[in-house]
């Protein structure tokens, strides 16, 4: 989404989940999860689903780990070492649609696609934060 975390706060007013606006539900938990340390501590942010009206999900990047939130029903909190992580793979079925998949050593799998995580009008933006994400897992640092 090419959207920092900031910015995602900004656009809080537009985040509907079945048709409704969560903002309230939404801040309250923002204000909670602000006591973890991944919140200040992120290097990249990727808000999945911000517009499409159906489950949330914010992924939170560090070099250490990557902390998923997902938000609807109820709301889980989901903390992966980048050390577990047995491979990243970028496809690119084209040079506008790059998909990642996060692979652990224990099976479970994260999944970014441009074409399913947004809409029209984002998927540059989209496309980029997912180029950007592989690039950072995949850096020796």
């Amino acid at each position: 989404m090419s959207m920092n975390y900031k910015e995602f706060r900004n656009h809080l007013n537009k985040v509907t989940f079945n048709s409704v606006h969560i903002d309230d539900d939404i801040s309250s938990l923002l204000k909670l999860l602000s006591q973890f340390g991944f919140v200040d501590e992120h290097e990249l942010f990727y808000p999945q689903g911000i517009f499409l009206g159906k489950e949330l999900k914010l992924f939170f990047f560090t070099k250490k780990a990557i902390t998923v939130v997902e938000i609807g029903e109820s709301s889980i909190i989901t903390h992966y070492k980048v050390e577990q992580i047995s491979n990243c793979i970028l496809t690119l079925p084209d040079i506008y649609s790059p998909a990642l998949s996060i692979k652990f050593k224990d099976g479970r799998e994260l999944n970014f696609n441009s074409e399913l995580d947004s809409i029209c009008n984002r998927r540059s933006a989209t496309r980029k934060s997912i180029l950007n994400i592989y690039e950072f897992l995949t850096t020796e640092q």
